[in-house]
């Protein structure tokens, strides 16, 4: 049997560049310590397979509890970033990325720039009809049952601002959903970045009401999760036309 090489760590060179270009302020903190990992692995573009740092390692450079550093790693692996090995030896390894995945990410760091959050919404907007077609042609029961747990979360949102996040990772859900990968990419890339570009969000009912707003959105998502639920894209199409945009502040 042929020795397995040991993984190139990369702990030290990662809590250099942490020290120089510090942690920043978008999304949540696991957030932000994903998105430190990726633009680091982006930069330095290391070897699939080197080992970033075990998990005590990671928490020790990023100084967090361990849940919250499983978290960031949670993320970083949903994003195809790293891999995650259990062991005395494991931790976040550089995986292996597909193009498509490289262009997502490229893509990422262009809108987390100097675009309008405008030109994002242009985006989400424009791919809206076919993400929610390619979600309703190919959901199943699983999809279904976390599309309504979002649909609950937009009904108890506590103010506007709220409202529009729970209504963005309802949306991911339903691009979740679909098969096409491609498509899902793009658009959850829009998604990502308004949710951590967005501060505050004045809803766009006349009364600037966001009990109203949260009806109201209520109401939509519900009529959108029941035409992907029963595969209706007449029922869809009509949906669609009532969805409305925000404003962000």
């Amino acid at each position: 049997m042929a020795n397995e090489t040991v993984p190139t760590t990369l702990v030290e060179p990662l809590r250099a560049s942490l020290a120089l270009n510090g942690l920043g302020s978008t999304g949540s903190l696991p957030e932000s310590i994903a998105d430190v990992i990726e633009r680091f692995i982006e930069q330095e573009a290391p070897a699939v397979g080197s080992l970033i740092g075990t998990k005590s390692e990671l928490a020790s450079v990023f100084q967090v509890a361990p849940s919250t550093l499983s978290e960031a790693m949670k993320i970083l692996a949903s994003r195809g970033a790293v891999r995650l090995r259990p062991g005395p030896r494991g931790g976040a390894l550089v995986a292996e990325q597909r193009p498509v995945l490289k262009l997502a990410r490229s893509m990422v760091r262009l809108t987390g720039g100097d675009n309008s959050i405008s030109d994002v919404v242009d985006v989400r907007d424009a791919l809206e009809e076919a993400v929610a077609r390619d979600a309703l042609r190919n959901r199943d029961s699983m999809d279904l049952e976390r599309l309504h747990e979002h649909l609950d979360a937009i009904e108890t949102a506590s103010d506007a601002t709220d409202v529009y996040r729970s209504v963005l990772t309802l949306h991911a859900a339903i691009a979740e959903a679909g098969a096409n990968e491609f498509l899902k990419l793009v658009y959850l890339t829009a998604i990502r970045t308004l949710l951590r570009r967005t501060q505050k969000v004045s809803p766009s009912t006349p009364e600037n009401d966001a009990d109203a707003l949260r009806v109201d959105r209520t109401a939509v998502h519900r009529a959108l999760v029941e035409a992907i639920e029963l595969q209706d894209e007449q029922l869809l199409r009509d949906v669609l036309d009532r969805h409305s945009t925000y404003r962000t502040a």
